[in-house]
C-alpha cells in the first residue's frame, strides 16, 4: 500500500489572524519535515547548512542561497538536515491576486505568477539558486519583514507587503532577467484566454474540447488558441495536460489509487494515453513517480 500522502498545513493554524495574512520568521530545522502541502503560498530561504529535499520535481540537496516558491497544494519535504536555518516566508494568495494585483504587469512578476511554461503554476513551485548578491539582498529584506512584525504601528502591514514584493522582485529578477513586457501583462491578457485559463483550472478532469471552451468563452477557436499562447506560452490543450499531469501526481501520491484510477480521475480515460502523456510530462513512468517519491516519510 502507498503511505499517506503529504499533509496540508492551513493558514488557520500557520498564518496570524486579522486582515493581514503574512508571516515571516527564521526557523531552524534539526529534523526531518514530513511531506506536507499549504493552503497558502510560501517562499523559503536556505539561510545555512543544508538537507535532502523532495518535491513534485523530484529529489534536491539543499544548500545555503537556495530559495523556493511554493503555490497553494504544492507539496515537498526535507530529510536529513545539517545544522539547516530556513526563512519561512507565508501568505495568502490574496495578498498577490487581490491586494498588489497591479503588480502581476511587471514583467517578472508576471511571468512568475502566470505566463510561460516556466512560471510557477507550470509544477506549482520553483526551487533555484540564488547569487551570492541575490541572496544577501533577499535575507535583509526578509530580516527587515521579521522586524516588521515586531512594530505595532498602522505602518506595519503596508511595510512587510512592500518587502515581500521587493523580495518577489529579486526571485523573479534572477529567474527572468530578460523577458517580454507585452506578452506578461496581466491587464492586457484578453477576457477570453483569463476565463479559459480559469475554467481549465476548475474543471480539470471535465473532457475539455477546444470547440467546447471555445463557447463557453465566447471566442472563436483559432482566436482563443493564438491569444492563450501568446500570453501562457502554450495551447489551451497543452495548459490543460499540464493541470491534469499535475493532478496526477498528486492523487499518486496522497491516494493508494489503482494507476487507471487516478488516470480516469484526472480525465484520462485511456490509461495507455495517461501514462504517455505522464511521461511525457514528468520524464518517468506513474509507477516510478510514486515508488521514488512517496518512499521514506
Amino acid at each position: 500500500m502507498t503511505p499517506p500522502g503529504p499533509a496540508r498545513y492551513r493558514r488557520a493554524t500557520h498564518l496570524p489572524k486579522g486582515v493581514l495574512a503574512l508571516l515571516c520568521e527564521r526557523v531552524e530545522v534539526t529534523r526531518a519535515v514530513i511531506a506536507h502541502d499549504h493552503d497558502f503560498i510560501e517562499l523559503v530561504l536556505v539561510a545555512r547548512g543544508g538537507a535532502e529535499h523532495r518535491s513534485i520535481l523530484g529529489r534536491r540537496t539543499l544548500k545555503e542561497g537556495d530559495v523556493m516558491l511554493l503555490l497553494p497544494g504544492a507539496w515537498h519535504a526535507y530529510d536529513h538536515p545539517r545544522n539547516l536555518l530556513v526563512y519561512n516566508c507565508l501568505f495568502g494568495s490574496e495578498v498577490i491576486y487581490q491586494g498588489v494585483a497591479g503588480l502581476l504587469n511587471q514583467p517578472g512578476l508576471g511571468r512568475l505568477f502566470w505566463s510561460g511554461e516556466e512560471a510557477l503554476e507550470a509544477k506549482g513551485l520553483v526551487v533555484t539558486s540564488l547569487p551570492k548578491p541575490a541572496h544577501r539582498a533577499l535575507r535583509a529584506e526578509l530580516d527587515k519583514m521579521i522586524l516588521d512584525r515586531s512594530q505595532s504601528d498602522t505602518g506595519t502591514g503596508t511595510r512587510m507587503v512592500g518587502r515581500l514584493m521587493v523580495a518577489l522582485g529579486i526571485l523573479s529578477g534572477v529567474l527572468y532577467p530578460r523577458v517580454d513586457e507585452e506578452r506578461v501583462s496581466f491587464d492586457a491578457i484578453p477576457l477570453a484566454a483569463k476565463r479559459a485559463a480559469a475554467l481549465l483550472r476548475d474543471q480539470p478532469a471535465h473532457p475539455w474540447t477546444l470547440s467546447e471552451l471555445s463557447g463557453r468563452v465566447h471566442a472563436e477557436r483559432s482566436h482563443l488558441v493564438r491569444v492563450f499562447k501568446r500570453h501562457t506560452g502554450q495551447t489551451p490543450m497543452a495548459y490543460l495536460i499540464g493541470l491534469r499531469a499535475r493532478m496526477a501526481a498528486n492523487l499518486l501520491l496522497r491516494t493508494d489509487l489503482p494507476i487507471n484510477e487516478v488516470a480516469a480521475r484526472v480525465g484520462w480515460s485511456d490509461a495507455n494515453y495517461f501514462a504517455r502523456r505522464f511521461r511525457a510530462y514528468w520524464g518517468q513512468s506513474a509507477q516510478s513517480y510514486r515508488k521514488r517519491l512517496s518512499a521514506t516519510r
